[in-house]
């Protein structure tokens, strides 16, 4: 009889450990380690994440515990929760649309996304969670819940199109009235090319703009309605792959729980009303992770057919998008290898990726190759500009400070108490996701219940994160970490309902009740206020910038813009320049130059607005900008002439022998927002 080597004890030793709670563990030590990291840094992710996954970890342990002392408590519905009397549960699809009714008669009234829309929507949203989380097996009706799903979302990100004119954001002015206009007007891709901006890289990226313009012409519609009738919609109806997707990990009741987190998320429902190339971005990523998890369980060739065509769909739409689909197949096929390793995961089967992932990389290197980008390819700057970071900005917490959200003017006072809680009310959302993740994740570690499909979920998670929100924290912003929240919402929401339904099973009831309905209340309300939700009229208007126009500032911006000559600058606030050069009204506006002593300006020809008292508009101080909210009789006194005014536009000239100060040398590097680019 032979005597087992060490190498394979230690394997017996490691198969019989409870990996999870290990990790959870460690987890906690981590968190608790993190912690002085708060009055090192003052980046916000440096106070907010120790916290988090300490609270993560903790209740995963105490679940841990409970499931191993009562092997889980079980009701009608399979955790322990408290349940809903079949009357309300009944009432409640009601209740959702009465709700979702009422907040559309409070933006139509307000004819803005008012904190009291939000505050209808959030109590809307709670009733859908209030029947997802609470209700009895037989009260629960999937396909009723998918729809008030769909409903609430839908007027969520309708009401934003139609309570704003023109359109929301920023990017959108250069691909809708530039780029869509004269690919439908000349027929031609190649008129892409000859953009003079960065828009040329879409020539070999045209699938939105011609989705767009198919829309129009066969609807025969303005862009604008072809927008939402295409892109507009598909944002929402995407959402049952959503649910799809979560029945391949999660039962019905937390595969609704994992659709609702991620429609009801901010960044989402930013590329839901901000429509650009990233918007169709997201909705072929959700399309292909579906076929991508499903070629993972089962290789059928129409799956893997259709993962190649979203795949293709992705390298002819969005640079980033694309590439973030690289890094999932890139991540799973790392995941493989790993996994086929006896020493944690002996039963996990694989497959084999690598076919995938060689086709995708040669797909984007040939049409990243052929993509004209700044007068060279997009490959040739990318590398330049990765290189260019790695050696000369990158470089631990350059970015370890948190930026304010306003209020905060350069030269101003000091912020009030709402300037300092905006920006955790921003991220709160997050936090309460990313808390359910890891509850996912650690549930998912356990050999005897994991998958290769559940091990892509947590190391998907786990890089996205690493781009997300380490990189910047580094100082390397080349991938555009803003765009990948939306993305990694998909997986997060899935491991998210994973975590949930382990909790609600093995929780203490009160502490679960507890944290449901934390999630119920606090996630939509943090999520529907949010600055990446609310572009088109933010909840703190005097704190948050407002990317969104009604019709006295685009025909003010139309009839000022026409009024002067085209080697003239027009002066005003940033977004507001945005759309002046966007739309070739004013291709030199330029933010207007502030006094920070006297908030008295000193350009030539201004434009005020009355959103530049009521708002947060951004101007420029010396050779920076800050939000600062200025007075009509410091844009245009009584010592300039007024040429044109509307009601809510003014646009004043005088001399002044300063105005070259104002300076049109950062013309086209306007300091903005980064998550509205």
């Amino acid at each position: 009889m032979s005597t087992p080597s060490v190498g394979s004890r230690v394997v017996d030793w490691i198969h019989d450990r409870p990996f999870d709670r290990d990790v959870a563990i460690i987890g906690l030590l981590l968190a608790v380690l993190l912690f002085p990291l708060r009055f090192v840094l003052s980046h916000l992710f440096a106070e907010t994440l120790p916290l988090v996954l300490a609270t993560a970890c903790i209740l995963y342990l105490f679940a841990w515990r409970a499931s191993k002392n009562t092997h889980g408590r079980r009701s009608g519905l399979g955790h322990s929760l408290a349940t809903l009397p079949t009357p309300v549960a009944r009432l409640t699809p009601a209740v959702t649309f009465l709700g979702i009714a009422v907040a559309l008669v409070v933006a139509t009234l307000s004819g803005e996304r008012s904190p009291v829309f939000h505050a209808v929507t959030a109590l809307t949203a709670l009733s859908v969670f209030l029947q997802v989380f609470f209700a009895a097996d037989e009260d629960l009706v999937p396909g009723l819940v998918l729809v008030q799903i769909l409903a609430l979302a839908a007027a969520i990100r309708f009401t934003a199109h139609f309570t704003s004119a023109g359109f929301i954001g920023i990017d959108i002015w250069t691909h809708i009235t530039k780029l869509a206009v004269d690919l439908r007007e000349t027929g031609s891709l190649s008129v892409m090319r000859e953009h003079a901006s960065r828009g040329a890289k879409y020539y070999a990226s045209p699938l939105y703009h011609l989705l767009v313009v198919a829309t129009s012409l066969m609807a025969g519609t303005a862009l604008e309605s072809a927008l939402y009738l295409s892109m507009g919609a598909a944002m929402v109806l995407t959402l049952p792959l959503v649910y799809v997707a979560g029945r391949s990990f999660v039962p019905v009741r937390w595969a609704l729980a994992a659709t609702a987190l991620f429609a009801f998320s901010d960044h989402v429902i930013k590329w839901s009303i901000h429509l650009v190339p990233t918007s169709l971005g997201v909705i072929l990523f959700v399309a292909g992770f579906y076929y991508f998890v499903r070629v993972l369980n089962d290789r059928d060739p129409r799956d893997i057919g259709l993962l190649v065509f979203f795949i293709v769909g992705l390298s002819l739409s969005h640079q980033v998008s694309a590439f973030i689909m690289l890094v999932t197949i890139g991540t799973a096929t790392v995941v493989q290898y790993f996994v086929t390793s006896d020493l944690l995961y002996p039963d996990v089967s694989t497959r084999d990726l690598s076919g995938l992932l060689v086709f995708q990389t040669g797909l984007l290197t040939l049409v990243w190759s052929l993509t004209p980008y700044r007068g060279e390819t997009f490959t040739e700057v990318m590398i330049a500009k990765l290189r260019s970071t790695l050696v000369e900005s990158a470089g631990l917490f350059n970015l370890q400070s948190t930026p304010g959200s306003g209020g905060g003017g350069i030269g101003e006072q000091t912020p009030s108490i709402v300037d300092q809680f905006i920006p955790y009310i921003d991220v709160l959302g997050f936090m309460l996701l990313l808390g359910i993740t890891v509850l996912g994740c650690l549930y998912a570690l356990k050999s005897d219940r994991t998958s290769l499909a559940r091990l892509l979920l947590i190391f998907v998670v786990t890089v996205m994160i690493l781009f997300a929100l380490f990189l910047p924290i580094m100082g390397v912003g080349l991938f555009l970490p803003g765009r990948w929240f939306a993305f990694m919402y998909l997986p997060m929401a899935i491991l998210g309902a994973l975590g949930l339904g382990y909790a609600a099973k093995n929780l203490n009831p009160k502490v679960a009740t507890m944290v449901f309905l934390l999630l119920a209340v606090g996630y939509p309300g943090a999520m529907f206020v949010s600055t990446d939700a609310t572009l088109d009229a933010p909840v703190f208007d005097s704190d948050q910038p407002r990317f969104g126009y009604n019709q006295a500032e685009l025909t003010g911006m139309r009839s000022t813009g026409n009024m002067v000559s085209g080697d003239q600058p027009v002066y005003t606030d940033s977004p507001y320049t945005e759309v002046y050069r966007r739309t070739e009204v004013n291709d030199r506006a330029t933010m207007l130059f502030v006094n920070p002593n006297t908030s008295e300006t000193v350009n030539d020809v201004v434009v005020y607005r009355d959103y530049h008292t009521e708002g947060a508009p951004i101007f420029r101080v010396g050779d920076q900008s800050g939000l600062i909210p200025v007075q009509k009789h410091d844009v245009c006194g009584p010592e300039r002439s007024m040429l044109y005014a509307n009601g809510e536009v003014t646009m004043c000239v005088g001399e002044d022998p300063d105005a070259d100060d104002g300076g049109d040398e950062n013309q086209n590097s306007i300091d903005v927002p980064s998550s509205t680019a």
